[in-house]
């Protein structure tokens, strides 16, 4: 993917990995840190099934193709809100796009068309940061997902990184520096972005 530029003073960065590998508590302490690093605003989009957990959608082992596309919809509502600064997203699209390839609940078409999807949605990301799930994450057990989905998510998380070629960086949640190496990320490429000379400069 050509090099992104930040435009209007966004930053979006979206945080993802399988079930259970830490993905609340990370962005949580990411926030945090980037407040007291930075004069920039910093914006926490809420995990999305959470959400629609309330609004009664199965997710999980139990999602349907209606819960897919309930979770594509509220994917695209997050996209078009335009906060200043930095924003961070417990999960980005890039989750829905490996569950709708594990599961196998859409028809080919539905399948084709949430690929297509993912694929403009992440345009709107400067960095992807993906949490392992190894270590004492491994061992995690999620009441709505059964132990293959979320080894089958761990699996196609990094390959549709791979394969949309986003920028991105892997950390394991649990390193006592984890955190830290992230926000020197995120800052590194707003700071790389600001050093590009603008479009039609000599």
């Amino acid at each position: 993917m050509a090099y992104l530029q930040i435009q209007n003073g966004v930053t979006t960065v979206g945080i993802t990995g399988a079930q259970g590998v830490g993905k609340t508590t990370f962005c949580n302490a990411l926030a945090a840190t980037l407040m007291a690093k930075t004069t920039a605003q910093v914006h926490l989009s809420p995990s999305i099934g959470g959400r629609l957990k309330e609004l009664g959608i199965p997710l999980g082992s139990s999602a349907s193709a209606d819960s897919v596309a309930a979770v594509y919809r509220a994917h695209i509502d997050r996209n078009l809100e335009r906060n200043p600064g930095i924003v961070l997203f417990d999960r980005c699209a890039v989750d829905a796009l490996a569950y709708v390839r594990a599961l196998r609940v859409t028809s080919d078409a539905q399948t084709d068309m949430y690929e297509r999807l993912t694929a403009l949605l992440v345009r709107h990301l400067h960095l992807v940061i993906h949490l392992e799930m190894r270590g004492i994450f491994r061992t995690q057990h999620a009441s709505h997902e059964t132990t293959s989905l979320r080894a089958d998510i761990a699996q196609l998380v990094p390959l549709i990184i791979s394969e949309l070629d986003l920028p991105s960086i892997t950390i394991y949640a649990a390193d006592t520096d984890a955190v830290e190496h992230a926000a020197a990320g995120i800052l590194a490429r707003i700071a790389d972005a600001a050093a590009l000379p603008s479009r039609g400069a000599c």
